[in-house]
């Protein structure tokens, strides 16, 4: 079975996005840190990981996403934000991969796997369609 990672930091995300993946292992968790502790003990195929993690820090899954590369290279991430791609959004993923081995290959991987909680479709829909997508489906 193919295992999820879901980095959120509002549990009814988690709990709404765990509810729809049940033919996935499931690991769910609410902060850097923790993503930080479980993957130097998991691998996982996919990361669905929130952009706005916590207060302190609008673009905080940007870092988790960067985690991850580097941890787990393979790994597919998307990434889920209630802001648009362009602008500050994309400025920051720009700096944050910038000194990252193969940095163009990942941020390209980050804005084709980019959904919008706030777009035309509900964002739910949109995670199952792109794990379809990342899977060949």
């Amino acid at each position: 079975m193919e295992a999820i990672l879901i980095v959120d930091d509002e549990a009814h995300i988690r709990n709404n996005l765990r509810e729809f993946l049940e033919d996935y292992e499931i690991t769910d968790v609410d902060s850097r840190e923790k993503v930080e502790e479980v993957i130097k003990t998991r691998h996982f195929d996919y990361a669905i990981i929130d952009l706005k993690l916590d207060n302190s820090s609008e673009y905080g899954g940007v870092e988790v996403f960067r985690l991850m590369k580097q941890a787990q290279p393979t790994v597919h991430c998307i990434i889920l934000s209630a802001y648009p791609l362009e602008g500050e959004v994309e400025r920051q993923f720009n700096e944050s991969l910038k000194n990252e081995p193969n940095s163009d290959m990942i941020l390209r991987e980050a804005k084709e796997n980019y959904i919008s909680k706030g777009g035309e479709r509900n964002y739910i829909l949109a995670v199952i369609d792109k794990l379809d997508e990342l899977k060949g489906v």
